[in-house]
């Protein structure tokens, strides 16, 4: 590159207030005439705005340092052809302060690497964040590079496309575009002869990908209507029972279990009372027997009672035994007392 040394300054000490042009002068000097001139010269116009468009923030004079810095930085990288480079910190540049020019300048490197589609993105994008009218500093530069990147698109293999999209808020990407060039819906953009994939996405809507080819410059629009995202309902979570059902059929069982028990007694004591030798044992047995009678009726009933009450609370839709949930059960002389308290 031909020209005096770039200006050595470390970026991080660059003051807002500043005046930009005196940093950038040997930057200028070193880029070749005329095209790269007339770019430096809109990036200096961008430069002098950038102390009074810092919003209000947390350390607005420390965002100034670093918009500015990141600002000479990137023409700095831009004068040495590192267009990567610049554009990162032009795109870093405009995080700390917002300003549509940053747009105007990466679009200014993308003319510069003979990129003209990507170019085209970033002025109308720019254009858009001026309110539609330039500022009278930078005009002259914005008109001669969107001449110089129409000529660009018009002469090459490129072909105009329009992205119509519901609804308009959505994002599109498209491949041959970096990561970062996304842009909102209801745009025209040029796209170079090939395939190129497209990436629509929206909050709530189901996004959509479609793959493009361009053989011809004929213009061609693509729409997209994005459905709503339904939720799908996720897989059931397995139910967890209380201890209740199991304490149910257990207690049943072994109520069964005793009035099995039970049985068994009342036979020996009506076995008892046939071969008493007496009247005195004969009625002895024979209370034994009753009383037997009773208990395993009792204990019959209780066990039937519980299992199915278990059964019912195992098997219910849900299977879940809340911790509110008491059965109570009582066997009296000639009485049978169930009581099952539910609070859901």
């Amino acid at each position: 590159m031909r020209g005096r040394a770039l200006h050595a300054r470390p970026p991080a000490r660059v003051a807002a207030s500043e005046p930009i042009p005196a940093v950038l002068r040997d930057t200028i000097d070193a880029m070749p005439a005329p095209r790269r001139t007339l770019a430096a010269a809109w990036l200096v116009a961008s430069a002098l705005t950038l102390a009074w468009a810092c919003p209000a923030g947390a350390d607005p004079a420390t965002r100034k340092r670093r918009a500015a810095a990141l600002f000479v930085e990137g023409t700095r990288l831009a004068a040495e052809k590192r267009w990567a480079d610049a554009i990162d910190r032009f795109r870093r540049s405009d995080r700390e302060v917002p300003y549509a020019s940053n747009d105007c300048n990466i679009a200014t490197v993308y003319s510069l690497m003979g990129r003209p589609a990507q170019a085209q993105l970033y002025l109308g994008r720019c254009i858009e964040r001026h309110g539609g009218v330039i500022p009278l500093g930078e005009r002259p530069q914005v008109e001669a590079t969107w001449r110089e990147v129409d000529q660009m698109l018009t002469a090459g293999e490129f072909a105009p496309v329009a992205i119509v999209v519901d609804p308009l808020s959505a994002q599109v990407r498209v491949s041959s575009f970096a990561a970062e060039d996304t842009f909102t819906a209801g745009r025209t953009i040029w796209l170079p002869f090939g395939s190129h994939e497209i990436l629509v996405s929206s909050t709530g809507r189901i996004a959509e990908r479609r793959t493009i080819t361009i053989r011809d410059r004929r213009a061609r629009r693509e729409v997209f209507a994005l459905a709503e995202a339904r939720p799908i309902a996720g897989p059931t979570a397995p139910t967890r029972r209380g201890p209740l059902p199991y304490v149910l059929l257990g207690g049943g069982a072994a109520a069964l279990a005793a009035g099995a028990l039970f049985t068994a007694l009342a036979l020996d004591a009506r076995d008892d009372a046939r071969d008493a030798p007496d009247l005195p044992a004969h009625d002895d047995a024979v209370d034994r027997m009753k009383r037997y009678n009773l208990a395993f009726d009792a204990a019959y009933a209780v066990g039937a009672v519980s299992i199915g009450a278990g059964l019912y609370l195992f098997l219910r839709p849900g299977g879940r035994a809340g911790p509110a949930e008491r059965l109570s059960v009582g066997a009296g002389p000639g009485a049978l007392t169930v009581r099952w308290q539910t609070a859901w």
